[in-house]
């Protein structure tokens, strides 16, 4: 299924945050930013420390705590205090409208991991917007990188504003923690307090060698349970001349993935697919094998069967003309490699469970015979292929099926969008909370009792958002032991439901505002 901003890095900025001149940002910084709300708790997870700003640098109870600016006047005051005796307050000077007013924490040595910053504001009603910011400096102190939240709008109560994370780049010995107001005016005053800067461990790396399925769980090697944590890595089934680099696989490797879904079309891998194309089988093969060197397991999913001549690619269930002789292949083929598994069907949807199960003739722009999730299971099966196979539900595969598939090392696929086309005002969900997903969830709890369940696809069609119904998702996911993969971690940036915000040179991508809460959740996985 195809499917904030985070603010530009630039000169553009103006100003150095409390240095002078201006802020040059290299390509290759590995950045992120989030639009969570709560403060983050990647920190707290595997060693992560505590506040990193010591006394006023976090209360401003008697100074101002180190802080600067070159943009604002800076003073600690006590008429106002979100914790503690006093607050640090920023009054605006001399600058036009349009340009931020800035303010930045004294700098602390800083090493490799994920940083994450947070703040409380107070000011006077439609005050002007405030982000939170980090700003990482070489051993000269000068900023590399700047990554800035989505925005505040703070009123006469104290708020939080949005936590931003980031990736220390390369280069980097000092951290600071800020605040940045846009539109500020002279005669307005910001109150900061309770300001956090924590670092974390990056996350863990896959250390997968082989997946199988126990019981309602999924096992290593060793029948230890695995939980998959990883996206959707779309391309390979619109595209044959798709390719994905061993960068490419190191980024998704450093945000801690063990498992990528890659759509696949039979069109370009079958000799008698309408598209056949000759190097179409040697670039998925070059995709899995980065991907399974990395300990990460490569679920191959049967995206997309379009006929010669048909327009229409959202069939029910795919033509068994087509899908027998794929699933034949790709069995035959990757059966010697634990780390693939094989997602038998996108999306069935229109159909009922006796369709879903055995296939039949289906009248879709025209008649057609279809395959059955028993069948397809069968194929790879006649191949010698005991990798796991994932069989996706009814209804766009937001409902199990009422029957299941017969066979072993099985996995139920859930899909899960309560928005699938435009985030509200413009999606009701049947006048349900849009962002609360535990409807989807639920109706995959009784099967989840006796086989493993995965929501293989889920996201949200806003990449500005600040990932509320990502982070629900994820986490009532994991409340019932279940794994996930988020939609989509595109080569593309520019796309609703876009989780990357900007490709970069090295080996870490960075998300988009509503991807961040998968990359916490990433962050803080055993």
């Amino acid at each position: 299924m195809a499917r904030s901003r985070l603010v530009a890095l630039a000169a553009a900025l103006g100003v150095l945050l409390g240095a002078g001149g201006s802020l040059t940002v290299p390509a290759d910084a590995m950045l992120v930013a989030t639009h969570d709300a709560a403060h983050s708790k990647a920190a707290t997870h595997r060693g992560g420390s505590r506040n990193l700003l010591r006394g006023d640098g976090a209360t401003f109870d008697h100074s101002t705590g180190g802080w600067s600016s070159t943009t604002a006047t800076l003073r600690s005051d006590h008429t106002t205090a979100h914790r503690g005796h006093g607050s640090l307050a920023v009054q605006p000077r001399l600058t036009p409208s349009t340009a931020p007013v800035r303010a930045v924490s004294a700098a602390v040595a800083a090493r490799t991991g994920l940083y994450t910053a947070s703040v409380w504001v107070r000011g006077q009603s439609a005050h002007s917007p405030v982000s939170a910011t980090i700003v990482f400096l070489d051993v000269t102190r000068q900023p590399i990188a700047l990554i800035t939240s989505s925005s505040t709008t703070p009123s006469g109560k104290w708020a939080h504003v949005a936590s931003v994370t980031g990736f220390a780049p390369g280069g980097t010995r000092y951290v600071q923690a800020g605040v940045v107001l846009r539109r500020a005016q002279l005669t307005t005053t910001l109150y900061v307090d309770d300001a956090r800067l924590t670092r974390a461990p990056l996350p863990h790396r896959s250390r997968l060698r082989r997946v199988s399925v126990h019981r309602n769980q999924i096992v290593d090697g060793h029948g230890h349970r695995v939980i998959l944590r990883g996206i959707n890595r779309p391309g390979l089934e619109t595209k044959p001349d798709w390719t994905m680099t061993a960068r490419d696989v190191q980024a998704m490797s450093a945000w801690g993935v063990n498992v990528v879904r890659l759509p696949l079309s039979p069109n370009f891998w079958l000799r008698s697919g309408c598209a056949y194309d000759r190097h179409y089988r040697s670039r998925v093969d070059a995709v899995v094998r980065e991907l399974t060197r990395a300990h990460i397991v490569s679920l191959l999913d049967l995206h997309t069967v379009t006929p010669c001549g048909a327009t229409t690619t959202s069939y029910p269930m795919p033509n068994k003309s087509i899908a027998i002789p794929f699933w034949h292949q790709l069995g035959r083929h990757y059966k010697n490699n634990p780390l693939v598994a094989f997602d038998l069907w996108n999306e069935p949807h229109a159909i009922g469970t006796p369709m879903w199960l055995h296939g039949g003739t289906i009248d879709w722009s025209g008649k057609y015979t279809a395959a059955g999730m028993q069948t397809m299971y069968q194929a790879v099966r006649s191949t010698g292929a005991r990798n796991l196979v994932f069989v996706s539900g009814l209804y766009w595969s937001a409902s199990p099926a009422h029957k299941t598939v017969r066979g072993y090392n099985i996995v139920y696929a859930e899909h899960a969008y309560t928005c699938p086309h435009d985030p509200p005002p413009n999606c009701s969900y049947n006048g349900a909370d849009p962002y609360d997903p535990s409807g989807y969830l639920q109706r995959w709890d009784n099967l989840g009792k006796h086989h493993p369940v995965v929501v293989t696809e889920f996201g949200w069609p806003d990449r500005s958002d600040p990932g509320r119904y990502i982070r629900n998702l994820i986490h009532g996911a994991q409340r019932r032991g279940r794994g996930w993969a988020v939609y989509g971690y595109n080569s593309t940036t520019n796309g609703k439901f876009d989780i990357v915000a900007r490709r970069l040179k090295t080996a870490v991508y960075e998300p988009s505002p509503v991807g961040m809460p998968a990359v916490r959740a990433l962050a803080a996985a055993p």
